[in-house]
């Protein structure tokens, strides 16, 4: 997708994201990530197509607001907040802080869902643990079995394909109930954002 502003134009890298998902949709209707080779894959994808679609859109937010005078410190100080803090300020600051989004929303909590998982998994941390020595030849690593089972639960063993479905159709969510109808100016209440006043 290419968005003009003026003389400018800002191709839209995230549109290449939708096409792939749908693509893939199929090979993930069933199954785990033990089972299913492709969910793990799907999953950060949907990851990766939610940034990107944020970032797009808070890139094109700042040029349109700045234009040429500092437009580009601005975007890359939209640009440094985490993930899940764009997905939370994108709709106020697109929507000229006339909207809001439902937090309490099914779409929101999967969008929520989905960044905790790839921040899980992309950003797993090991760290070393206890070791007893028992006498002079062996020694006893001591490993929190509640704890890594925890950890398991809540990333690898916690992603099956009925996520993968609903992270993609909470994708489509956010397109189709706020960034389409902001294109076309159109926005107004629906299941993913609400008026402020």
């Amino acid at each position: 997708m290419l968005k003009v502003v003026g003389d400018h134009a800002l191709d839209f890298t995230s549109a290449i994201y939708g096409d792939l998902l749908y693509q893939l949709l199929p090979s993930v209707q069933t199954g785990d990530w033990h089972s299913n080779n492709y969910v793990l894959p799907f999953t950060f994808t949907c990851a990766a197509a939610l940034e990107a679609t944020l970032n797009d859109h808070l890139v094109a937010y700042a040029f349109e607001e700045y234009r040429l005078v500092d437009y580009r410190r601005h975007a890359e100080a939209l640009l440094s907040m985490g993930l899940r803090s764009k997905l939370d300020m994108v709709v106020p600051l697109l929507s000229r802080n006339n909207f809001l989004l439902r937090y309490e929303s099914n779409q929101y909590q999967i969008l929520v869902k989905l960044i905790r998982l790839r921040n899980d998994l992309v950003h797993s941390k090991s760290f070393f643990v206890e070791c007893v020595k028992l006498d002079e030849t062996k020694e006893k690593i001591v490993i929190d079995k509640e704890k890594n089972e925890r950890m398991l639960k809540r990333g690898l063993r916690s992603v099956e394909a009925t996520n993968c479905r609903d992270f993609y159709l909470a994708l489509k969510s956010l397109d189709e109930n706020f960034f389409y109808p902001l294109e076309a100016h159109r926005l107004s209440d629906n299941e993913l954002i609400k008026s402020k006043r």
